[in-house]
């Protein structure tokens, strides 16, 4: 990915999008050519200026072959993003296109397969990052479920992966004069076709720099 200074995103901001979005695709490169699917990962705690994630996907994907040979793995996370409409430009800029802005992380390394309790730890943990936010109607891994969800547990694929390189990039109209951005941001909150309020939060955080 094409990251242009002044669109890189910052590592603590990079790992924010994994761990609030999770949802990546996953490419490889292996015997069988360019494959790819989709999983959901966990940011694993550790230093700031690493990125280790766990997730798994269905093992009957054929793709899980490249995963237990260690082929080198290129992880993709979104993200907010929006279109953005060069009507919302004027009188400022009147000869500029429309856009779409975006938060977008690449991460590239080896992908190590787990096996056994690890590998059910990524599940269970997958789990309770969704269940739990639905309080005391959240549906718990017990009983039946736990071990139906045992016996299943082998038929994914689970693996952790250590980034050897981070692609970060916030597009976020950083190039246009504030007032501009100030006006997208009111845009992109006001209802509409258009509206997207948690692209206008990014924007008020990273690109006008209202942080909290």
């Amino acid at each position: 990915m094409h990251v242009q200074p002044k669109y890189a995103m910052a590592s603590d901001d990079a790992r924010l999008v994994i761990a609030e979005h999770g949802w990546a695709r996953v490419v490889t490169c292996g015997d069988e050519g360019l494959r790819a699917t989709y999983g959901f990962f966990l940011l694993e705690e550790g230093d700031a200026d690493q990125v280790v994630v766990v997730g798994h996907f269905a093992r009957a994907d054929p793709q899980s072959a490249d995963i237990e040979a260690g082929t080198p793995a290129l992880l993709i996370f979104e993200g907010p993003h929006g279109f953005v409409s060069a009507s919302w430009y004027r009188p400022h800029l009147t000869d500029i296109p429309s856009t779409m802005n975006h938060l977008s992380v690449h991460i590239h390394g080896t992908p190590q397969p787990l096996d056994g309790e690890e590998r059910f730890d990524v599940l269970r943990r997958t789990l309770e990052r969704h269940e739990a936010v639905l309080g005391e109607s959240r549906w718990r891994l017990e009983g039946g479920g736990l071990a139906l969800s045992r016996r299943i547990a082998p038929q994914t694929v689970a693996f952790r992966l250590r980034a050897d390189r981070v692609e970060a990039k916030a597009k976020l109209s950083q190039a246009m004069p504030r007032p501009v951005r100030e006006r997208i941001v009111e845009r992109l909150e006001q209802p509409g076709p258009h509206q997207h309020r948690e692209l206008a939060a990014v924007m008020r955080r990273l690109s006008l720099g209202d942080r909290p």
